[in-house]
């Protein structure tokens, strides 16, 4: 099975990146070898793609958290991602040695049609809520 998590990723030049680690994403999918080039034990900042885990939405201050959390600079966006291989589960998220973009849930507010565009590319959902 895969991981599910959240993550905060930019939109520039027409392509993802990841916003800590400047390294740009192929299409929606991201590798950890190309990621970093550390191999360390410790969980953050270290050697896979990190992601927090998804909030609990059932009441309306979860909700509020989650929406605290997805506002972003207008190039950056929030989105849904899948991680496998190699991983680490923590408290807070995980790590993992694959990731991919599931679906976007805060979307950018800079150039959105392009944006748009990208995900229909890369069969990415737009799940804005």
């Amino acid at each position: 099975g895969t991981l599910k998590g959240i993550k905060t990723l930019v939109w520039k030049e027409g392509s993802v990146w990841s916003p800590l680690h400047p390294v740009e994403w192929v299409g929606a999918r991201l590798i950890a070898a190309n990621y970093h080039t550390e191999d360390a034990d410790g969980v953050r900042g270290h050697g896979g793609i990190h992601a927090i885990w998804p909030p609990s939405l059932e009441s309306d201050a979860a909700i509020g958290e989650f929406e605290q959390y997805a506002r972003r600079q207008p190039k950056e966006f929030t989105a849904l991602v899948s991680g496998w291989g190699r991983s680490i589960m923590g408290d807070v998220g995980w790590r993992a040695e694959h990731c991919r973009i599931r679906a976007v849930i805060s979307p950018p507010t800079a150039s959105r049609l392009k944006f748009r565009q990208w995900c229909r590319e890369n069969e990415v959902t737009w799940s804005v809520i």
